[in-house]
């Protein structure tokens, strides 16, 4: 009996590849990222000892969930609109425009409440913790917030606990 190439192809025998592209893999790994260092793994200690970062954990997945969904729809009114410019509908572009305003304004509103709250919390969580790693985490959030670069990026738990590491380790 012979085996074809495509018989080989689908051998169980064949051995599994690794992609050393991804993250996880060992070879690719940040050697900047604080994620492997031991401090890290202390901050995070500090950091989930309070209440507060529960809720931030929360704020944060709610956040990306809820955005996800208002995104979606926008998707949906953008391909509305393009069929209708396609069939020159007037009033289909005009509706598909004003679903699109409708979404930008929620995804804005929705981006200001969120981002108001997350402070709040941001600031207790600081002032929970105390000492200089309060103050460093509150200095990184007022940086982070003073950045210019996409909405939503500075309401990155991973991203604050990561700076709040790199500055902690660098002043060692």
């Amino acid at each position: 009996m012979s085996s074809t190439p495509s018989d080989n192809l689908n051998s169980p025998s064949k051995p599994k590849t690794t992609n050393r592209f991804h993250p996880s893999h060992p070879q690719t790994s940040n050697p900047r990222s604080t994620t492997n260092a031991p401090h890290h793994q202390t901050i995070l200690l500090l950091f989930s000892s309070s209440p507060y970062y529960t809720e931030l954990q929360q704020m944060q997945k709610e956040y990306q969930t809820s955005s996800h969904n208002t995104l979606l729809q926008t998707q949906n009114s953008l391909s509305i609109y393009r069929n209708a410019v396609r069939t020159r509908s007037p009033m289909g572009i005009q509706a598909a425009q004003e679903m699109i305003d409708r979404n930008v304004q929620e995804m804005v509103e929705f981006h200001e409440e969120k981002k108001r709250k997350w402070d709040v919390v941001m600031e207790r969580l600081a002032e929970d913790v105390g000492g200089y790693l309060g103050r460093v985490l509150k200095e990184v959030v007022r940086e982070m917030n003073g950045r210019v670069g996409l909405v939503g990026s500075e309401m990155n738990l991973e991203g604050v606990l990561n700076e709040v590491g790199t500055r902690m380790y660098a002043e060692k």
